[in-house]
Order: structure tokens, then C-alpha cells, then sequence
């Protein structure tokens, strides 16, 4: 019994201290960028986590300007991930992204998706249950193996059978992209993930993100603070961004036209 306590103990000092030696990195409270491939099914290929923001950095009010994400420190420079990370594939499209954060000692939360659902509002199914995902997820998988390969520089390779996987914990295991388990769970059927098939044809790839403090177990937030923009540079590797949501087509134009009738009024005065 004592030997198999110490066991216990020693096996979290392990799990936690080397956590503790990357708390910079996937720590509570950051923003992370996972990307994982099984376009077989089969559960043997590579799972990716990105560190993307320290926390206290994560924005947390409406996003205005467009600011690139500092991801210098990496192997694939500027970028984060390369489709080379991948053994079963190098195409974008067989590879899924979701970014996610969350603090559970201040309720914050950060998640992001694929689309903007219909009735502008997002359903966070479970905020318990994120906010423990993410722990696992961050500093249970991530930080261990971004400590493991000799550079701890906020980027993981891990297996998507990995049972404290984003893959397993957010998405099932599924082969394709998800609502992260039933945390966006959006009656318009809004994805918390995307494929990044875009980025071999558009070249970028949007995805909105959403903050809320609020540390009911169901709630529902208004609007996305802004975007993540995924694009790539010239060595196929991902950049990452914050932009603003852009304004609806209908806005725009009625500003135009309302620059255009206050134009016109001035002329007319000065005529």
C-alpha cells in the first residue's frame, strides 16, 4: 500500500513538475490551437497542440485591429505547423483544427467556430466540463510533450490516441470535423472545428472566437469578439491571426450610403 502510494505521488510530481516547467505554456487560462489527422479512421496519425497566447494575453472585449500571432519561436518559421507533422497525410483538407482555452478559477473561456450560427448567439453546453478539458488537455498532454523533446517551445506532438488527446476529449475520436463533444452545441448546427481545405484553395482559413466569464453551467453569449485567421506562408507552414468580425454587407453599404448623402447635402450648401 505505501509503495503503491508513493508510486501515485511520485507519477504526479512527474505529470505536474514538468508542467510546471512550460506554466508559460498551455497553462489555465491560455489559448491553444489543436490540429489532428486520422483521415483512415484508424487512429494512428499525429496530433498537434499550438500554444497561441500567454495567459492575460487572451483578449477577452471586442478585437479591432488586425494583430499577428508571434509564433517566431517555433521550428517552421513564422508558422506553427507544417502538413509534414502528419504521417498519414500531407493534404490540409484530411486535417482538423479547433482553438480553445479556458481559466477554472476565473470562469473564463475561450472557444471558437467554424460559423456564425443563424440567430447570432452561442450556446456553450457545459462550462464545467470545457474548463476540465482543457486542464487535461493542456497541461496533462501537451506540456509534458512539448518538455520531452528537449525544446519547450509551446508545441506538442502527440498521439490522437492519446486519452488526454483533443481528438478523444473534444471530438470522440471522430475521424471528422465536430462541435468539441458537444460544447457548441448550437441548434443552427454551428461546427467548433474546420477542416483546412481552404488553405489549398482560398489560402486562409476563419474561424470566430468567443469569450465568456460567466460560470453557469449553461449560458448563452451575444456576439464573437472577433476572428482567428489561419492562412499559410511560403514553406506550407500555418500562420495565425486576430482580425476583426467583419461588419454584414448590409452595414457597409448603408454606410456608404449614408457618406454619400451627407456628401451630397454638403455640396448642395455650398453650391
Amino acid at each position: 500500500m505505501k509503495k503503491s502510494m508513493l508510486g501515485i505521488v511520485i507519477a504526479a510530481f512527474l505529470v505536474f513538475g514538468i508542467a510546471g516547467q512550460a506554466a508559460a505554456y498551455y497553462d489555465l487560462g491560455s489559448l491553444v490551437l489543436s490540429l489532428y489527422a486520422e483521415p483512415n479512421g484508424d487512429k494512428t496519425d499525429n496530433e498537434v497542440g499550438v500554444h497561441l497566447l500567454d495567459a492575460g494575453a487572451v483578449p477577452t472585449t471586442t478585437i479591432t485591429a488586425i494583430t499577428p500571432i508571434d509564433l517566431s519561436r517555433l521550428d517552421c518559421p513564422p508558422g506553427a505547423v507544417c502538413s509534414g507533422d502528419f504521417t498519414t497525410t500531407s493534404d490540409w483538407a484530411d486535417i482538423n483544427v479547433g482553438v480553445w482555452g479556458a481559466n477554472g478559477q476565473t470562469g473564463d473561456k475561450w472557444v471558437a467556430t467554424a460559423n456564425m450560427p443563424t440567430d447570432g448567439d452561442y450556446d456553450v453546453a457545459s462550462a464545467t466540463q470545457i474548463l476540465q478539458t482543457a486542464a487535461q488537455t493542456g497541461m496533462v498532454a501537451y506540456a509534458p510533450a512539448d518538455a520531452a523533446d528537449g525544446t519547450t517551445d509551446g508545441r506538442a506532438v502527440i498521439s490522437t490516441a492519446n486519452l488526454n488527446s483533443y481528438d478523444v476529449l473534444f471530438n470522440s475520436n471522430s475521424a471528422v470535423a465536430g462541435s468539441q463533444a458537444g460544447f457548441n452545441a448550437d441548434v443552427a448546427g454551428q461546427l467548433g472545428e474546420v477542416a483546412l481545405a481552404d488553405l489549398d484553395t482560398v489560402g486562409y482559413v476563419d474561424m470566430y472566437l468567443w469569450y465568456s466569464n460567466d460560470q453557469a453551467a449553461f449560458h448563452t453569449i451575444d456576439d464573437p469578439i472577433g476572428i482567428i485567421r489561419l492562412g499559410l506562408n511560403a514553406s506550407d507552414c500555418l500562420y495565425a491571426e486576430l482580425r476583426p468580425v467583419p461588419l454584414p454587407g448590409a452595414v457597409v453599404l448603408l454606410g456608404s450610403g449614408l457618406l454619400g448623402l451627407v456628401g451630397i447635402r454638403r455640396r448642395s450648401a455650398t453650391a
